[in-house]
């Protein structure tokens, strides 16, 4: 009897633990925008391995430029979207707040490339990305799965790898293309994960 109410009592607080954890969670992301952001890497490391495209670092740079300028706002119509119709949120600034977590590491990342660019110090550039990038996956500890911390140091191991074992020429988009397509595609697991215990969670409460 007692071991029965003890089990009892810890399966209660296991469900406890669970809900206070999905309710830290944000919600906000999209999984399909994480995966457009994969295809689109990939993409654009394509486009840019054609002959005479990549042929300077300028006209990489306005390739990655016009690959950050679309994802970005993919990705943040779809955060939009959310804030504005999904019933749970109610239009609460409050639970948009994750949001701004990954601005200083973004803000950083653009004064340090916009240095390295002027110095044309172009060589370190990709590294320099994949471990800001991995930073800012890491902000997100507390408030999304598992998955999207592994995901930061996957970027963070990139990142050094390209900064010191091996750097490559800035005209070469593969590195990039590929890394940032693994770590997006991986990603968008972790925000399926969210809308799948977002689905279970109103199946029980139902």
């Amino acid at each position: 009897m007692i071991a029965s109410h003890v089990h009892d009592a810890l399966s209660q607080v296991n469900r406890l633990q669970e809900l206070i954890a999905a309710k830290k969670q944000f919600k906000g992301y999209s999984w399909i925008a994480r995966l457009f952001n994969a295809v689109m890497a990939i993409t654009c490391a394509c486009i840019l391995s054609f002959d005479g495209i990549a042929s300077t670092p300028g006209s990489v740079l306005i390739g990655w430029g016009i690959l950050l300028a679309v994802t970005v706002a993919v990705n943040y119509s779809f955060v939009l979207f959310w804030f504005l119709f999904d019933r749970e949120v109610k239009k609460d600034f409050s639970k948009a707040l994750p949001v701004l977590y990954a601005f200083p590491t973004l803000f950083a990342g653009g004064v340090i490339s916009i240095a390295m660019i002027v110095n044309q110090e172009y060589r370190y550039l990709y590294g320099v990305w994949m471990c800001l990038f991995g930073l800012t996956h890491l902000s997100y500890r507390f408030s999304l799965p598992r998955i999207n911390y592994a995901v930061g140091f996957f970027y963070l191991a990139c990142g050094t790898f390209f900064l010191i074992v091996y750097p490559v020429p800035f005209t070469n988009p593969w590195p990039m293309g590929i890394v940032f397509f693994i770590g997006e595609l991986f990603g968008s697991l972790a925000f399926y994960q969210i809308r799948l215990g977002k689905k279970t969670q109103s199946r029980k409460v139902c």
